[in-house]
């Protein structure tokens, strides 16, 4: 109110009796962030109170180093997370909320947790998610195991039976070129690295924010996905894919993720593959052709040799293209782009 002296003042109000005014106080119902306090948990040391005005401590059977990094939006205060265990529903980490800011500002909680599976649910209390922002948790080698952008509205989490995730990670993953693609279509297919021993492989395709979760088992024993033509994943949806194998009738845990993103290519394609169980694989995709360009693979072929030769001949049997790509660990992943100078017909491509 107005005082006597033409000045507006209030009363001072301090709930937790800290010393602390409740409007700057970070915890105005309790300690203030950092002070020392028990969170009755035996299995826990170094117990404070954390950002989220939480009693925590670090677990003395942790193994698991992890680290929670945020791209966080201009509304830092109205970002928090948490991890819990995922068959007791204890709450085993925590942080936010943040200091309202610059867009773009990146925070980072380092984590250790036991070897075991977690849910991890990230909130944002004014209902509109990260803009522009979103968040990555990965281990201590920098391997991912969630990420996502900021297109939420409340709460983000896989909410996924078992676990969101689980650590430590397996030692399969997406090959590098087909790792965080934003082109592929229904019928593309998708390559991992696989391990000795394995009789077959799961895909593992999920929204980080809940809307989708779909596991494909491909029982072979070589480490690739055929297509996506089956129940399709949702089109323009950014998505992460980790894979498992399954060695000895048991799944290893998943390994990394990566984002890929399912667009839809409209008209009706024919794509082109041949394969046998063990032997090389060819993919040859899109066809009819799509923006000007048509994806080339093989998998499977000689680790020694470094270069294919590919040519392009029309129906008359005229060379039209003549390339040499380049090869690596018996894998050719080369693009040809037509570029504006073919006309509509049938073509033959020779590798």
């Amino acid at each position: 109110m107005i005082g006597t002296n033409c000045l507006c003042a209030g009363t001072f109000a301090d709930a937790d009796a800290d010393g602390t005014c409740d409007a700057n106080d970070v915890c105005p119902g309790g300690p203030e962030p950092g002070t020392v306090c028990d969170d009755l948990d035996a299995n826990t040391t170094g117990d404070v109170i954390g950002t989220n005005c939480l009693c925590a401590g670090v677990n003395v059977n942790c193994t698991e180093d992890l680290v929670m990094t945020i791209s966080l939006d201009a509304f830092g205060s109205q970002t928090t997370w948490e991890i819990t265990d995922a068959l007791t529903s204890t709450s085993v980490a925590a942080g936010g909320p943040y200091s309202d800011g610059t867009p773009g500002a990146i925070v980072s909680t380092n984590i250790c947790l036991p070897a075991a599976c977690y849910n991890l649910v990230v909130t944002d209390a004014m209902g509109d998610g990260i803009a522009a922002g979103g968040y990555v948790l990965t281990d201590d080698q920098g391997r991912r195991i969630i990420d996502a952008d900021g297109n939420f509205i409340s709460s983000s989490s896989v909410s996924t039976t078992g676990g969101d995730f689980c650590v430590p990670l397996g030692p399969t993953f997406v090959k590098p070129n087909w790792c965080d693609r934003t082109d592929l279509v229904p019928s593309s297919f998708i390559y991992c690295q696989g391990v000795a021993g394995a009789s077959g492989y799961q895909f593992w395709f999920f929204d980080p924010h809940g809307s989708y979760s779909r596991r494909i088992l491909r029982p072979n024993t070589s480490c690739r996905l055929s297509n996506l033509q089956t129940n399709p994943a949702p089109f323009d949806l950014p998505l992460n894919v980790c894979v498992r194998p399954l060695v000895g009738g048991n799944y290893l845990p998943f390994g990394k993720v990566c984002r890929i993103i399912v667009t839809n290519p409209g008209g009706s394609f024919r794509d082109l593959s041949s394969f046998s169980t063990d032997g090389p694989y060819l993919s040859l995709y899109p066809n009819p052709v799509k923006d000007e360009n048509v994806y080339l693979t093989i998998e499977g072929l000689d680790p020694e040799v470094l270069s294919a030769d590919i040519t392009l001949y029309d129906a008359t049997g005229k060379t039209v293209i003549a390339q040499r790509a380049a090869m690596a660990d018996g894998t050719l992943n080369h693009v040809l782009n037509f570029g504006s100078t073919l006309g509509e017909g049938l073509y033959l491509v020779q590798v």
